[in-house]
């Protein structure tokens, strides 16, 4: 039975006796004994305790079993303690008895009260009951010496017996028989000293108090910490909560509840009660640390799914996670320590994604969004909606109502176990970080998308996607100690996410080359995606973008066009040397989308990142003409 069972409850003490005392009881059985043509059955009980805490252990029923003798180490009653033990045979080390003189022993039965033998059972049933005693039979009844073995070692395994005889009655007592050479036993021991009691805390006005396995996370005034279930304590620990009930097997300290479905529950969809239990606890409730805030003193966070991590000794602020190294999507680039400076502030539960209302369902019934960072909000009292944010009075259209806005339900956080949001990256990004084949073991970051950087020893570091230990063929068979350092980087998402890299190939000499240039004076059409470039047979200098960059062509050859079998311009081999300049610049591995624009189609970036969101890591290709599709040579003409 594992520690933590009260000794009270049992009636184990006596009121003489002092719980605090540490005390032990040794028991051992001898072999069965007939007596009056009958077999005896004796239940032994054992108690181990150390200080405080209690093992009540109860033995198997030994047919014929015997206390033999009942050895008290400390301190258990009063009575006890005026009781002392009669002195054993000496044992020497090779397990043999010394034999004491005849008149020794004679001298020693004559002194002791006389045991009448019918009344051996009864003296073997007060051995039980008598902590201390000696419940050994008559003087002249010897058997052989034993060494008795702690409640400890019979429970567990191992534990050495030895066999007992009892002379006849009237028989000459016999000189004691040597023991097994093959089991040598340990002299026995002097009862130790009382032990000191262990200095510990009591809850007031109780003595030795023991706590229970399952209450032992909890303080000594047995309130619930974050995290466990009040129903037993009715209490919480910390300053300003309160105990609130999910149901009649659930209850968790809050600073506040609403009732219906909790979207932090982990659990379960199932509805929250919010009954109070108990009183709520004095003093004000911890504020935690909102996005952008600095959290070192209070923390923790507001926003689920984030975690208060240090940056360093004068900035800690809230994020879902952390990797040691620079943050991208930070002002600068000084790298972080990722050092976790308190709990997790739970995330939405998964199955928030199915039971919670979808963009454009009514939401009043459901009570919650299953998008994270959206709320339901009301348009009417008969219509309400899932939205990022609500503007009171603003109207969708002209002829339809005005929204109120009044929230009907909590704001959905991040979703637990998801990926942490990405987004635009700093500028710096483009300066600092490394590109392909450049060392970065000194800025930590990478442009590629999905790519980190990983040492290959003290000195060298590289952008990859993926580190193998193993020989590098593609390295001379040298081998990678492929530490990762900083962040995995999802490209260079300057203006949006997911990114995107747009080119057109253009003629300069016609209305494409001023059409561009109206583009780039209005940071329109291609000009608005993350990364653009712009590919000509002959030199053109278009001017500086809004993004300050410097924008000319790049050359390609001189290739003839002709006429395809639509009446359109053949030319295929033209753009086929395009992709080979584009691939050859390699700066289509920085960004998730690579776009290929005519200069007079109408682009918009955002509108393309919101179709192409749920393909972000795949390997696609797009074609968005339309012209002919029904045709068998569809889309190539």
């Amino acid at each position: 039975m594992a520690p933590g069972v009260p000794i009270e409850r049992h009636g184990l003490l006596s009121p003489e006796q002092d719980p605090d005392e540490t005390f032990a009881v040794n028991v051992r059985s001898v072999e069965p004994r007939e007596s009056a043509g009958r077999r005896r059955t004796t239940a032994i009980m054992m108690v181990l305790a150390i200080g405080s805490a209690a093992i009540f252990v109860i033995g198997a029923s030994i047919p014929g079993a015997e206390v033999e003798r009942l050895s008290v180490r400390g301190t258990i009653s009063r009575a006890a303690q005026k009781s002392e033990p009669e002195a054993e045979p000496d044992v020497k080390s090779d397990g043999k008895a010394e034999a004491e003189p005849q008149a020794k022993r004679e001298a020693k039965a004559e002194a002791k009260p006389k045991v009448d033998p019918e009344a051996k059972p009864k003296a073997k049933a007060d051995a039980e009951e008598t902590a201390g005693a000696d419940a050994k039979p008559a003087a002249k009844h010897h058997a052989k010496p034993e060494v008795a073995e702690s409640a400890e070692a019979v429970t567990g395994a191992n534990a050495l017996k030895h066999d007992s005889k009892a002379a006849p009655k009237d028989a000459e007592t016999p000189a004691p028989e040597p023991a097994p050479e093959a089991a040598p036993a340990p002299a026995p021991k002097p009862a130790p000293k009382p032990q000191p009691k262990p200095e510990a805390k009591q809850p007031a006005g109780t003595t030795a108090q023991v706590v229970k396995e399952e209450e032992d996370k909890q303080e000594e005034n047995g309130c619930a910490a974050s995290g466990e279930s009040c129903l037993k304590a009715k209490c919480c620990r910390e300053p300003g909560m309160q105990c609130y009930t999910k149901d009649a097997w659930w209850g968790q300290c809050m600073a506040s509840c609403t009732p219906g479905p909790n979207l932090q529950d982990q659990a379960s969809p199932a509805p929250w009660a919010c009954e109070k239990l108990g009183p709520r606890t004095p003093g004000e409730a911890k504020e935690c640390s909102a996005d952008g805030e600095d959290c070192r003193e209070s923390k923790c966070c507001k926003t689920g799914g984030r975690t208060c991590f240090r940056k360093n000794e004068f900035w800690a602020t809230c994020r879902p996670e952390c990797t040691p190294g620079p943050n991208l999507m930070e002002d600068e680039s000084s790298p972080w320590s990722c050092e976790q400076l308190g709990p997790r502030t739970m995330g939405a539960a998964p199955w928030v994604k199915e039971k919670c209302a979808r963009d454009g369902e009514k939401c009043q019934d459901k009570g919650c969004c299953a998008e994270a960072g959206f709320t339901c909000y009301s348009q009417t009292q008969y219509y309400s909606k899932c939205r990022p944010w609500c503007n009171a009075g603003e109207q969708d259209n002209s002829w339809t109502p005005a929204w109120e806005c009044k929230e009907l339900s909590a704001r959905t956080p991040e979703f637990e176990g998801d990926a942490p949001p990405k987004g635009v990256v700093k500028p710096w990004v483009v300066d600092k970080c490394s590109g392909l084949g450049e060392n970065c073991l000194e800025s930590q970051c990478c442009h590629a998308v999905n790519h980190q950087c990983f040492t290959k020893n003290e000195y060298w570091a590289n952008c990859r996607e993926d580190c193998s230990t193993d020989p590098d063929p593609n390295d001379g068979n040298a081998t990678w100690d492929c530490k990762p350092l900083g962040p995995r980087s999802w490209g260079l998402a300057l203006k949006g996410y997911p990114s995107l890299y747009c080119f057109s190939l253009f003629m300069p000499s016609r209305y494409e080359g001023p059409l561009l240039k109206a583009h780039l004076n209005e940071g329109a059409g291609i000009f608005s995606c993350d990364g653009y470039d712009v590919y000509a047979a002959e030199e053109c200098d278009l001017g500086k973008s809004k993004d300050g960059i410097e924008v000319k062509a790049i050359l390609i050859p001189k290739i003839p066009v002709g006429v395809s079998q639509d009446g359109t311009a053949g030319n295929a081999k033209l753009f086929m040397a395009v992709w080979d300049k584009v691939i050859a610049g390699a700066r289509f591995h920085d960004y998730d989308f690579t776009l290929k624009v005519d200069p007079d189609a109408v682009l918009i970036p955002w509108r393309i990142r919101d179709h192409m969101r749920s393909h972000i890591g795949e390997n696609a290709y797009v074609v968005n003409c339309n012209k002919f599709p029904n045709s068998p040579n569809f889309p190539m003409m």
